[in-house]
């Protein structure tokens, strides 16, 4: 039986907004999508079961189960689409390693509605203009390291941030996102740090607000000159007259603040591979 993709859509955007607006976030900010589960007063497991994307349990206390082998921006995704199938009623759910294209997906209404509500709920279409407003950049023609930059500051992977765009929020060519997706994401580090760059990249700027920095321990966090890090749970491995680039060491809290203005932002750090309760995550080695 053929769904009607257009109205789970707008039901899934509907949702998404009220819980945005539910939890105090505006509709051009981004979120964290841990800290709305928490929020939204269901409990957040991370494990390290490899077949599993994520998994929505009912019980005394609604739960959602993520994997730890997955890229951060993929349990991201994986969360807020869990916490659609929380949000819509959809009962009990294991979501299992599967190919996660739009073909595949809007066969089951449960599943397209779920994906709908995460796209909408991680990646509002008005905040995603705002972005490239502040940028100086549209998405026909920025640059691949700047859609890469505002991946980082929504808390998606590049990849998601492209297809969301195009099939969700028609925003871009066809042409564009075949463009777009030719680049991997190694060369795109590799372009912004002028060297070889294997871990996770997040690039921190003045137009990063809304939402703390989360890494994860090995992460590289990219800040201008001006940047001072309050934390020792960072370390400063190139500073120059343009750029300071830390890598994360320990677990923990920390502070960003701009010696030339008045911006600052909390830095969070998590275990590499946590495994546990979610709430736990940034808690100090030791």
């Amino acid at each position: 039986m053929k769904i009607d993709t257009r109205k789970l859509a707008m039901s899934a955007t509907t949702k998404a907004l009220q819980i945005r607006k539910k939890v105090g976030v505006a509709a051009f900010d981004p979120v964290s999508i841990f800290d709305v589960v928490d929020q939204m007063g269901v409990e957040l497991r991370i494990s390290d079961i490899p077949s599993m994307e994520g998994v929505y349990l009912l019980g005394k206390k609604p739960t959602i189960i993520l994997s730890s082998l997955r890229p951060k921006g993929r349990q991201a995704f994986t969360c807020a689409h869990e916490l659609g199938h929380h949000v819509f009623s959809h009962g009990e759910k294991f979501d299992q390693l599967i190919n996660h294209s739009k073909m595949n997906r809007s066969y089951d209404s449960d599943e397209f509605v779920a994906d709908s509500f995460a796209g909408i709920l991680l990646m509002p279409k008005t905040a995603i203009i705002n972005a490239f407003k502040v940028r100086n950049q549209l998405p026909e023609t920025a640059p691949c390291q700047e859609i890469y930059n505002i991946s980082t500051y929504l808390g998606v992977g590049y990849t998601t941030l492209i297809n969301h765009m195009y099939y969700a929020l028609k925003m871009i060519s066809r042409n564009r996102l075949q463009e777009l997706l030719k680049v991997q994401v190694s060369r795109i580090r590799r372009g912004i740090l002028n060297n070889e760059c294997k871990e996770n990249l997040i690039v921190v700027d003045a137009n990063w607000h809304g939402r703390a920095v989360d890494m994860e321990r090995s992460d590289i966090c990219l800040l201008p000159s001006s940047y001072r890090i309050e934390s020792e749970h960072l370390e400063i491995i190139e500073k120059n007259d343009i750029r300071v680039v830390a890598r994360a060491i320990s677990s923990g809290l920390g502070r960003l603040e701009d010696n030339d203005s008045n911006w600052s932002a909390f830095i969070r750090v998590s275990k590499k591979g946590f495994v546990g309760r979610a709430k736990f995550r940034f808690q100090e080695d030791g």
